[in-house]
């Protein structure tokens, strides 16, 4: 690491060799961030000026056991949740028999209960245009149905977050929902 800089609001700065094509072009913005519940959580953002390369990523620096946790979504008050997902994170909405899990790429994300209603809306719907056959476009169908009834708060579910690493976690808008599974 050649530089290294403190600069406002308490962000590092570091140049590295970016992951990617080996050049002294990789710079690493690290932060704590005051988040509940956790002692010492950490964003990281690496971006090569290069290549192009990128990733981010969340870290709990200090408690590193796994976490299984859940929150019951009950009505329009638990909107405002959020889910803190590392890079090694898993998230499962049962009912929808959807599972969001790591693709490998460092991908991390902060979202909220609409925000990941959304995601998944996007998603399926990239998966119906793209269905092989009619049983398959029918199922699609059935979980956006589903879905869009989750979305205006009509059916109460669940919301699951494993994490191996411990870096994930779920910020509850409604404290009592929040069922901590390990």
């Amino acid at each position: 690491m050649e530089k290294r800089d403190k600069i406002d609001h308490g962000y590092n700065i570091e140049i590295i060799s970016c992951p990617s094509c080996l050049e002294e072009s990789a710079k690493v913005v690290s932060h704590i961030l005051d988040i509940p519940y956790y002692d010492d959580f950490a964003m990281i953002n690496i971006a090569c000026d290069k290549c192009g390369y990128r990733t981010s990523d969340f870290m709990n620096t200090k408690s590193k056991d796994p976490i299984k946790m859940e929150y019951n979504v009950e009505n329009i008050n638990d909107e405002t949740t959020k889910i803190v997902r590392s890079s090694q994170g898993i998230v499962r909405i049962p009912e929808l028999g959807i599972s969001i899990e790591p693709n490998g790429d460092g991908s991390t994300w902060i979202r909220n209960i609409e925000g990941i209603l959304e995601d998944i809306k996007q998603k399926l719907m990239v998966s119906k245009r793209h269905a092989e056959n009619s049983d398959e476009k029918r199922k699609v169908k059935s979980r956006l149905k589903l879905l869009k009834s989750l979305q205006k708060f009509e059916r109460k579910f669940t919301i699951v977050v494993e994490d191996p690493s411990g870096n994930s976690i779920i910020l509850p808008a409604v404290v009592e929902n929040l069922v901590s599974l390990i």
